[in-house]
């Protein structure tokens, strides 16, 4: 079993997590149940995933949580995009959080990339 806590991706995806609840703090209160929640959902399921991954036994299974996580990424990303365009949020809430997804996506997608590599008995640096 893997420690999730040593993981520079779940440390970013933590800060992601914390950052999109204090964004969405702001958000009409008639997008609580649409908007607000979506994107906590999905902010939430990015950790949730390494941390249920590293639970795994098996390299596969461990990649394919990893596989889910950066969907949730992807999926948060255009989220915020969305928001943005709503006028709920302006680019200086999205600045702060930004280099936290951009880093996150490219750690998880090295981790990813390594690990594959690994099983195929590939070199990666």
């Amino acid at each position: 079993m893997r420690d999730h806590n040593k993981l520079r991706a779940f440390e970013l995806a933590d800060e992601i997590v914390f950052l999109i609840y204090q964004i969405t703090r702001n958000f009409p209160k008639a997008e609580l149940y649409g908007l607000t929640s979506q994107m906590r959902r999905s902010a939430i399921s990015v950790p949730s995933n390494i941390v249920e991954g590293c639970a795994r036994e098996s390299q596969t299974e461990y990649l394919r949580f990893l596989e889910i996580a950066f969907g949730s990424l992807r999926e948060l990303h255009y989220q915020f995009e969305l928001a943005v365009r709503l006028g709920y949020t302006n680019g200086v809430d999205i600045a702060g959080t930004a280099p936290f997804s951009l880093a996150y996506g490219a750690r998880t997608w090295t981790i990813c990339r390594r690990s594959g590599a690994i099983m195929a008995g590939i070199d990666c640096y």
